[in-house]
C-alpha cells in the first residue's frame, strides 16, 4: 500500500489534478470507476476526461505518512495555484479552509521543495 500525494494529468494540456490517499492505488481506480460512470466529485475533472480520457496518466509524486497528507498536498496545489488553469483543483485549500503552515521552515522554502519534487516528477513525465 502507497501512501502518499498523486496527480492525474492529461499528457499535451497541461492541467492537473492533486489529491492524497493512504492507499494511492485504490483511489487511482476510484477515479477512474468514477470518471467512467460520469459521477466524478470534479466537474473540472471530469469534463477534460470526457474530450481526452485517452491521454489520462495517474502519477505518483510523493510518499509519505498518513499524518503528512494534508501538509503536503496542501504545498503542490500551493505551487500549481499560481496558475489556476493548470490545477484542476476546485479549492485551494485541502480542508476547505485557509491553510495552515507550521513556521518549521518558512512557506517559501517548502514550496521550493514542492516544486523542486514536482519538477522532478514533471521531467520524467510527459504533461
Amino acid at each position: 500500500m502507497i501512501c502518499g500525494i498523486y496527480a492525474l494529468s492529461f499528457c499535451g494540456r497541461n492541467r492537473i489534478y492533486i489529491g492524497q490517499s493512504k492507499n494511492v492505488i485504490r483511489r487511482f481506480e476510484e477515479h477512474a470507476d468514477d470518471l467512467k460512470a460520469q459521477r466524478h466529485h470534479n466537474s473540472k475533472v471530469q469534463r477534460i476526461y470526457n474530450k481526452f480520457s485517452n491521454t489520462m496518466r495517474t502519477n505518483i509524486l510523493f510518499e509519505c505518512a498518513a499524518a503528512e497528507l494534508d501538509k503536503w498536498e496542501q504545498l503542490f496545489i500551493d505551487v500549481l495555484w499560481e496558475d489556476s488553469r493548470t490545477c484542476l483543483n476546485v479549492m485551494r485549500s485541502v480542508d476547505g479552509k485557509p491553510a495552515f503552515v507550521k513556521k518549521v521552515m518558512t512557506l517559501e522554502q517548502m514550496k521550493a521543495n514542492a516544486l523542486n519534487v514536482i519538477k522532478k516528477k514533471a521531467s520524467q513525465l510527459s504533461l
